[in-house]
């Protein structure tokens, strides 16, 4: 049972846990009603642990509570839910995302940074759950990205950049583990042009390379394969002003196809490739797993 651990280490086999209900705080961590759904199921057949929301309770100031540490302030709201239900003495237990709900299923590391490409990092998630995988967005360190928009504009030589939508990393690469994951996929934009230049993030898509896992990459993404040293002799579609960096590694630039699968590594040109790119990403993450 999940709150075992607490209750060890209180003394207290009975000792009453209060989780609260999870809220929106992230917008990548959408997918709230699967995240209650598991939270409630903890403490089915479980009478001294109970789910409390917030919703009801008359106080809208900050939510601050206790995590299973007894870190950080209890907030005014979780302390009336407390006295509401008389669980006294009580653990006040903070759900924690990673370590629960992102171990539960198959997940995909999605490298990026700011400058990222908000649409196909956002489309990659989406496309992911409806799959049944977890996504988990890995950047240099955990927080509010600043994604950006890339688009052409009539008169313009090159594509423009605007804001995009916000997302959150869900980890920092120091955090990422390899074993963990099935796949890896880099999204374009500008941040591949300086995550290429951070040893962590080589280091990673080697492991996962190595280990025999897909690399999947699109539009600029495919810069980050460049350094990697995983375009040498291999075909691949990237957007077009990479094909230099490509064909000066050693690499075969493809066209006019918009995405291209080389053994173990998928590439594909730009977003406009998506249905093409995808395509053979979940071929490739649905084909029989061969025996160790």
């Amino acid at each position: 049972m999940l709150f075992s651990k607490f209750r060890a280490a209180a003394g207290n086999d009975a000792l009453p846990v209060i989780i609260g209900e999870l809220g929106s705080f992230s917008t990548n961590q959408s997918n709230w009603d699967l995240l209650n759904k598991e939270i409630n199921d903890y403490v089915t057949g479980d009478k001294n642990s109970r789910v409390i929301s917030t919703k009801d309770l008359k106080h809208k100031g900050d939510n601050l509570h206790f995590n299973s540490e007894g870190q950080r302030t209890m907030g005014i709201r979780f302390a009336e839910a407390y006295l509401k239900f008389q669980l006294k003495p009580a653990c006040i237990f903070q759900y924690n995302f990673k370590t629960n709900f992102m171990a539960a299923g198959k997940k995909i590391l999605i490298i990026t940074g700011d400058a990222g490409e908000s649409f196909e990092i956002l489309y990659a998630s989406h496309r992911l759950r409806e799959e049944n995988y977890i996504p988990v967005i890995a950047a240099p360190s955990v927080k509010r990205l600043n994604l950006v928009i890339h688009d052409f504009e009539p008169g313009w030589d090159t594509y423009v950049e605007r804001m995009g939508y916000i997302m959150s990393s869900d980890i920092s690469f120091d955090e990422v583990n390899v074993e963990e994951y099935e796949a890896v996929l880099i999204p374009g934009g500008r941040a591949p042009e300086y995550l290429r230049n951070d040893a962590n993030v080589i280091k990673i898509i080697n492991e996962f390379y190595n280990n025999g896992k897909y690399v999947f990459a699109i539009c600029h993404g495919v810069q980050i394969l460049v350094t990697a040293g995983l375009v040498e002799k291999r075909n691949i579609a990237c957007y077009e002003h990479v094909k230099f960096e490509v064909e000066a590694c050693g690499g075969i630039y493809i066209s006019p196809d918009q995405a291209v699968m080389h053994g173990k590594v998928v590439t594909g040109k730009t977003w406009q490739s998506h249905p093409e790119f995808y395509k053979i990403v979940f071929s490739c993450l649905k084909e029989p797993k061969m025996p160790a």
